[in-house]
């Protein structure tokens, strides 16, 4: 058969029974919808979101803290981090590094300059030293993350909570009237550090207070970090000024374990020594348990869906089939054979899925973009959130195609092979 006599029969087919054509491609659509949500809600759950949290809970580290002593409404801090518990802690069996982070123990307060645009903005902060391989991966490659010399006119570098980003864009700019800042305008940005004051009028007694100049190099996810990181060595010369008798007292130590180590007996001599240790493997394995099961209730809804659509599918194919038996059994007495005939439904059933899933993906986009102009302003204001909950990637359009493909050739393929099997003479006759 000539490919202008089967374009025009396969469109005479198709175009014999409009209603049910539509109810094919309406009952694809809207199961292919579904699939490409739940698929896109995977791929932004399993590369985006939990290498996120793998980047920010290191399977292989472990948090100690000095054990809080709870007195009626206080909590008062246990026994101090000092360099000796540093150098104990790097004894243990299994321990590969310890990186301690020192909280500053003075009032300190910023004050972001930001031109014509708003005039000058002071808040208290929350200033912490890290060492440089505590937040390596935050910072570019070639900042060294070390406290300028006393003479020289560096500003410090530091980096920013993207946390406190996010507050700051979604609480402080929105009822002070202040303009947000995107990730991009904060790098790169320098403020003026007060060290010794704060805003609530509290001062330190034992030095006056001085501004430092300070530069954004990065932002950090780290959610120990909440505020802002500075050199360890800075942080530690601040603390030797205005806190003299806390300047060695650390604030919490990130323990991580040599390569294939147990956490069990480092968290066992943490605990020892007085301290609360936390593992960030829990974190991880708790997020990833969540990331799994909305995965699968996605996974289940998306079946279901595809479900009812494929019985939808199912019985308009089978009423469809069984109009036609005459029709297909004057095609074979015409000269038509069974493969032929097989491959023509196929045919039909492809150009139907091609169409359903098209209609398909012209709904998930959509919705795509509902997502996104209800939730866009939000999610782009954020740091650590993605920028689209519901991304469009191709692994998505394929999904969706090859799903379509399988509701809609499998019914038609089974018809058409029941109906192959028989003579022209019996399908005429159950005309």
């Amino acid at each position: 058969m000539k490919w202008s006599a089967w374009s025009w029969l396969l469109a005479r087919e198709l175009g014999r029974r409009p209603g049910r054509l539509v109810l094919l491609i309406f009952c694809l659509g809207v199961g292919t919808t579904a699939a490409g949500i739940a698929t896109s809600v995977a791929d932004l759950l399993a590369h985006d979101l939990e290498p996120r949290v793998r980047a920010l809970f290191p399977e292989n580290r472990i948090i100690a803290r000095a054990k809080p002593i709870d007195v009626s409404i206080l909590r008062l801090e246990g026994p101090r981090i000092t360099d000796a518990t540093v150098t104990a802690t790097r004894e243990l069996p299994g321990v590969g590094r310890v990186l301690p982070q020192l909280a500053a123990n003075f009032p300190s307060s910023a004050v972001i300059s930001f031109g014509t645009l708003g005039g000058d903005f002071q808040t208290d902060i929350i200033l912490h030293g890290v060492p440089r391989e505590l937040v390596e991966a935050d910072l570019p490659k070639m900042e060294t993350f070390t406290a300028p010399e006393p003479e020289s006119k560096r500003a410090v570098p530091v980096l920013v909570s993207a946390f406190f980003l996010d507050l700051y864009n979604l609480g402080l700019a929105e009822s002070a009237g202040m303009p947000k800042l995107s990730p991009a305008a904060a790098k790169g940005r320098e403020f003026t550090l007060i060290l010794g004051e704060s805003t609530m009028g509290s001062a330190s007694t034992t030095a006056p207070a001085r501004s430092v100049r300070c530069r954004v190099v990065g932002l950090t996810p780290n959610p120990r970090l909440v505020g802002i990181a500075a050199p360890i060595d800075a942080v530690a010369a601040w603390n030797a000024e205005y806190a003299p008798r806390t300047s060695a007292t650390y604030s919490a130590l990130h323990v991580d374990l040599s390569p294939g180590g147990d956490p069990a007996p480092v968290i066992a001599g943490l605990t020892e020594m007085k301290l609360e240790a936390t593992s960030d493997r829990d974190q991880r394995e708790a997020f990833e348990r969540i990331s799994g099961a909305v995965q699968s209730l996605a996974g289940g809804a998306a079946l279901l869906i595809a479900a009812l659509a494929g019985v939808g599918i199912g019985s308009t194919v089978a009423a469809t089939i069984r109009e036609r038996r005459g029709a297909w059994g004057v095609m074979r007495a015409a000269g038509i054979d069974a493969r032929s005939l097989v491959v023509f439904v196929l045919c039909q059933g492809a150009v139907v899925a091609c169409l359903g899933a098209a209609f398909g993906a012209l709904l998930f986009v959509g919705v795509s973009f509902g997502v996104a102009h209800f939730a866009g302003e939000f999610l782009a204001q954020s740091a650590l959130l993605p920028a689209n909950a519901l991304p469009v990637t191709p692994r998505v359009f394929s999904v969706m195609f090859l799903l379509a493909l399988l509701l809609t050739e499998l019914p038609m393929f089974a018809a058409a092979l029941s109906m192959a099997r028989r003579t022209p003479a019996e399908l005429l006759a159950e005309r």
